[in-house]
């Protein structure tokens, strides 16, 4: 019985993160996601396919094992990263740009009654958006409230939330509903 080159399917892995990840940490979140999704994982999936069948046809016999693995590995990371996609994303860019929009952040006037806030990211399109802010919380008032990870409304934010997540000590990520944002001026109201 043959045993399977790892570095094979080790590569697979590796491709499937090098692709992913930029994805998960880029601005244009959405496109990247469709791009991928759509033409990026089908037609390297059809070329992996199409090396199987050339090896095939080539060597008159089935592919190795290894290169059967590498399509399975790649697929599976690919479905594990994108399953995870909400725990990931934040985190990553957290690491990546935490110092530059801490710096946002912290340059904005006090809001009398509200967290000072940033937008930090987004997502959706054809009139659904969601909006997330980075909102620093000098306090930690909101610590409690992202340990249990319950929606609603909360101390120094205008809107109802779904779950707070915290990033570190006094740093929070906010997710506003579909369609919802902070409001921008006095008279302007959650939806």
């Amino acid at each position: 019985m043959k045993s399977i080159h790892w570095q094979y399917p080790c590569s697979a892995a590796i491709a499937a993160l090098v692709v992913y990840l930029p994805m998960l940490v880029s601005r244009g979140f959405d496109f990247w996601l469709l791009l991928y999704l759509f033409i990026l994982l089908p037609i390297l999936t059809l070329l992996l396919g199409l090396i199987l069948l050339v090896i095939g046809l080539v060597k008159h016999r089935a592919p190795n094992r290894a290169m059967v693995a590498m399509t399975l590995i790649y697929w599976a990371v690919s479905v594990a990263l994108f399953m995870n996609v909400s725990r990931l994303r934040p985190t990553l860019r957290w690491l990546l740009w935490s110092k530059e929009f801490k710096t946002t952040v912290l340059l904005q006037p006090n809001m009398q009654g509200q967290l000072k806030h940033a937008e930090w990211d987004g997502w959706g399109g054809f009139g659904s958006d969601t909006t997330a802010y980075l909102v620093y919380d000098p306090t930690n008032s909101l610590a409690d409230v992202a340990r249990k990870k319950v929606p609603g409304k909360f101390s120094g934010i205008p809107c109802e939330v779904p779950p707070i997540r915290r990033l570190e000590s006094q740093w929070y990520s906010v997710v506003f509903y579909t369609n919802e944002g902070w409001p921008q001026g006095a008279n302007e109201n959650c939806q």
